[in-house]
């Protein structure tokens, strides 16, 4: 049969198979997986592949295999009972490899009495599926089942093995998840991950969390004027760092970032903690930031820029030049990435996914951490591309006709990348 009339078999049975995909990420929506409690969610996804009769493999994360990698973020708590799941469908050899992968934990559904449907309802309306991890990326782990099932249930056997990958703990850097298992071996000759998003993201920021903490001097709420008050001192560097942002928003410059939110770098300043009683001045405050990167830019002297900022803000008070403030590093410590956007796989996905979707797709890098940083660093060649949907918010939401668009390009990707026998059936 023609590549030509077997992708057109494949589409077409996607396409019928609308409400079986539809019911799979239902059940798997109703299963509550926030990060550090992805084991019962993780246990539906191995009976999955099982049922595919691909080799399942439960693969626990082991601090002592993944601690000292240069990419590895600590996460409280322990990796028992979370375990990452690979289905593997082994070809008969003469094809590339590829794994379709997808992170099974989510973010935290609070607040739950704000959401119009319960967190985990999986309700469908206006052909939309709502709950969370819908979108964020159950629909993706499920688009990555359907799309191989699809081909073997047709009998086109992949020359190339295929890996469906759920993974854990992205939300919390991925140490336990993807970089685990790429230190394990499975790693392939390609990678797709499928996030939810429209386009095709072949970039991440790197991150740098920071915090800046300031000394008072506490007296008594009546006798306030005898006091330091560290909030006030903190107003000076929150200015500093709020230039520093538009500062950099107009000379750091990376058009895949600029093709995501318009801007290259971003610098958020997202706590700031002083005090515990209106009577007392405080004795300390704190704030706490995040500093992007892009590609090229490298984390110590990003932090040596905070460091001079926060100094410089601080030159010529008196209190401050005598008690200096502490800034200090923590959490994400992380270098961007990028994929090159002409290696033939990355090419493959383009052209696959606009011919599925009808429609002209742009590259674009994501402003936060994704487990693409992992691949790149295994020389794996990697495209984030899923479903369109609502993530990390209330009524987190997936929109269904993409998801069967995605299932589709899914499978013509493993068609195309791995190579096929076909056996009609």
């Amino acid at each position: 049969m023609e590549e030509a009339e077997l992708e057109r078999m494949i589409t077409e049975t996607i396409e019928a198979s609308r409400e079986e995909i539809y019911s799979a990420l239902q059940e798997l929506v109703r299963i509550p997986s926030v990060v550090g409690n992805e084991g019962n969610a993780q246990q539906h996804i191995a009976k999955l592949y099982k049922g595919l009769r691909l080799q399942v493999d439960i693969v626990e994360a082991k601090l002592e295999e993944i601690k000292d990698h240069p990419l590895y973020l600590p996460l409280p708590g322990s990796y028992e009972n979370r375990p990452n799941v690979v289905g593997t469908y082994h070809g008969k050899g003469g094809g590339k490899s590829l794994a379709l992968n997808g992170h099974i934990d989510t973010v935290s559904p609070d607040p739950v009495e704000a959401w119009t449907h319960k967190p985990y309802s999986g309700v469908i309306e206006d052909g939309k599926l709502y709950g969370r991890g819908a979108a964020d990326m159950k629909a993706g782990l499920i688009a990555n089942y359907f799309a191989l099932k699809t081909l073997l249930d047709l009998g086109i056997e992949p020359k190339g093995d295929v890996q469906l990958q759920s993974v854990i703990e992205e939300e919390a850097g991925g140490s336990g998840g993807l970089l685990a298992l790429l230190l394990k071996g499975y790693k392939t000759d390609a990678m797709l991950i499928s996030e939810p998003f429209p386009n095709l993201v072949v970039a991440g920021a790197g991150t740098c969390f920071f915090s800046v903490k300031v000394q008072g001097k506490a007296v008594h709420g009546g006798e306030a004027h005898l006091g330091v008050n560290p909030i006030g001192k903190m107003m000076k560097i929150y200015d500093a760092l709020v230039n520093l942002e538009k500062e950099r928003a107009e000379t750091v410059h990376y058009q895949l970032f600029k093709n995501w939110t318009g801007q290259a770098a971003e610098l958020c300043l997202g706590s700031l903690q002083a005090g515990d009683w209106p009577s007392k001045v405080p004795e300390t405050a704190e704030l706490q930031g995040r500093v992007s990167l892009i590609p090229g830019e490298k984390i110590a002297p990003i932090r040596q820029l905070i460091i001079d900022t926060v100094e410089l803000a601080c030159k010529g008070d008196p209190w401050m030049d005598a008690h200096p403030p502490v800034v200090d590093f923590f959490g994400w410590q992380t270098e961007a990435w990028e994929q090159d956007i002409n290696h033939p796989f990355v090419k493959m996905v383009k052209n696959t996914a606009e011919e599925i979707s009808e429609k002209e797709l742009i590259f674009a890098g994501f402003p936060a951490g994704l487990d693409g940083r992992f691949c790149i660093d295994f020389g794996v060649p990697c495209v984030n591309l899923g479903p369109k949907g609502l993530l990390h918010q209330v009524d987190e939401y997936v929109v269904l006709d993409t998801v069967i668009e995605i299932t589709k390009i899914y499978a013509l990707m493993i068609m195309k990348w791995c190579g096929y026998d076909y056996h009609r059936i």
